[in-house]
């Protein structure tokens, strides 16, 4: 996928993670993503707000 962005001219890949999502956090930080910042009550599920960590990794 990294070579694949980078042939298309990306230059970083940028998403958001629900806080709740410890596994794919994990994933993604061991992929080379860093955490940049905290999305407060983004996301709304079953009437309960959730926070969204965001990740980016430049490529």
């Amino acid at each position: 996928m990294f070579e694949a962005s980078r042939l298309k001219g990306y230059e970083k890949i940028f998403t958001f993670i629900r806080a709740d999502n410890t596994a794919a956090l994990t994933t993604y930080l061991n992929q080379g993503f860093q955490i940049v910042g905290t999305a407060k009550r983004h996301a709304k599920i079953d009437r309960i707000y959730l926070d969204e960590i965001i990740v980016e990794r430049f490529v």
